[in-house]
């Protein structure tokens, strides 16, 4: 399963996440027992798609920028981007598209489910912004070579055709690019994999 590590992880944690969770949600409605009810019941009657949720954050949204991991911020303060966002809503939201979680799915997923929600449209917009916010970091291209490399060495080759020395080569801004943009979030949770990968103008490879 694509998410079986992930879910597994999630399960292990399950008390203390959903916890967080309540606890978050509970100051954002500010009630009483009668709301502290009403959550506890949202939760049992969701719990399989907030599950999944949680796990699929926890797999995707892992990495960090310098000991900050997003995934913190995204399970459980989902608001920080300026929109009202309900914590519970948003999970059971991304836990219920069964399409959106696969793995080759990522960009799409972000479109459609998380950044209208959270109010940042485009994946490479959201790691702009978190890169501005917590890293000092003013190139994304630099950032994300660096995020990426305890599982990934890349080399990044610029042309030596002067016809070309203008093209891009670097990796991410390679893979920012249509299609490729699925590459971007599996990339940056690498965790038992090593690759090796050569961006050039016009290829990017890895083995």
């Amino acid at each position: 399963m694509y998410l079986e590590e992930s879910f597994a992880e999630v399960k292990g944690n399950l008390e203390k996440l959903v916890s967080q969770i309540l606890e978050n949600e509970d100051h954002q409605l500010n009630g009483g027992e009668a709301v502290e009810r009403a959550l506890l019941k949202k939760v049992e009657d969701n719990k399989a798609k907030i599950m999944m949720g949680l796990a699929y954050l926890n797999q995707y949204y892992g990495f960090k920028y310098g000991e900050l991991s997003i995934k913190d911020i995204m399970m459980f303060k989902p608001d920080f981007y300026g929109k009202n966002v309900n914590v519970l809503d948003f999970l059971i939201k991304i836990g219920s598209s069964e399409r959106n979680v696969k793995g080759d799915r990522t960009l799409e997923a972000y479109r459609e489910t998380i950044g209208g929600t959270i109010g940042i449209n485009e994946l490479n917009g959201f790691l702009h912004y978190n890169m501005k916010l917590f890293t000092n970091h003013t190139d994304i291209n630099d950032w994300f070579k660096k995020a990426i490399e305890k599982n990934a060495y890349v080399v990044e080759q610029p042309s030596t055709n002067p016809a070309f020395t203008n093209k891009k080569y670097r990796l991410y801004e390679g893979i920012n690019n249509g299609q490729h943009g699925r590459m971007i979030l599996p990339l940056l949770n690498l965790k038992n994999a090593h690759l090796f990968m050569i961006s050039t103008y016009n290829t990017i490879s890895f083995s």
